[in-house]
């Protein structure tokens, strides 16, 4: 026997009226979040083309383009940063113990930077790059659960700001959304330039089929390709239509 649980009309109403209260308070969100976004891509993406030799090429990007790079890193510090929350609102941790947690996470981050910095003098930038990204990841790590802990500072002090507060929000947006980002887009720079171990894929053109042209990404509506050098100086730089490629390697690992 089926039970009629349709509401009656004063509980839709209330319900109506939360519901749409909600709304302008996701807008906020969603437009905060973009923001953020396009913010921390920014400053990896600059990072990278300035490394790479070619720094005008972020003036023609478009925004998907640039709040694309960037994903990645958010996604992740979004996902420890609630996790820290919800940690606090099920009572398993507290604002000192989210310190201990973050503190933690930065020592082992400066560790892992220390050991890519002494690695630099063996010249592997394949080994660099991975302990350059390990430690950027550590980084993000210790972000995440620095919202946790600024949360938790603001509820025990009935949301009032003080200097440890923006300390926490300065250390979050600095580098969780600046400094970090501009490392490991030198990081990927580094690679990408070397001729030895960049994972840029060679591409042929209608005009050129020599092969030493190697696609770097979407620029625009066009692609942007390099032909690498020793140094910044002897990299050349082209930009083709999508009809102009007529062949793309698939043995190497393009930059996404």
């Amino acid at each position: 026997m089926t039970t009629n649980n349709a509401p009656d009309t004063e509980s839709t109403f209330r319900a109506t009226s939360s519901f749409l209260g909600l709304l302008p308070q996701v807008a906020g969100l969603t437009v905060g979040l973009t923001a953020l976004t396009y913010f921390t891509g920014w400053s990896e993406i600059s990072a990278y083309y300035r490394e790479l030799g070619a720094p005008w090429v972020t003036s023609l990007l478009t925004s998907a383009q640039i709040m694309q790079v960037s994903i990645s890193s958010i996604v992740l510090l979004s996902t420890i940063a609630f996790l820290s929350v919800l940690a606090l609102l099920q009572k398993n941790v507290s604002d000192k113990g989210l310190r201990r947690w973050s503190i933690s996470l930065m020592f082992i981050a400066i560790a892992v930077y220390i050991s890519a910095l002494v690695l630099d003098n063996y010249k592997d930038e394949h080994v660099i790059h991975t302990f350059l990204n390990l430690s950027g990841f550590f980084y993000m790590l210790a972000a995440g659960t620095t919202v946790g802990e600024l949360i938790a500072c603001l509820a025990l002090k009935k949301i009032k700001w003080g200097g440890y507060e923006v300390y926490l929000l300065y250390f979050v947006f600095f580098y969780g959304m600046s400094y970090i980002p501009s490392l490991m887009g030198e990081s990927d720079a580094r690679l990408d330039g070397n001729i030895v171990f960049t994972r840029l894929p060679s591409v042929n053109l209608v005009s050129d089929t020599s092969g030493l042209w190697r696609l770097v990404g979407p620029c625009g509506d066009k692609l942007l390709l390099i032909s690498l050098g020793a140094d910044k100086q002897g990299r050349l730089f082209k930009l083709v239509d999508t009809q102009g490629v007529v062949e793309i390697s698939t043995s190497d690992f393009a930059r996404q």
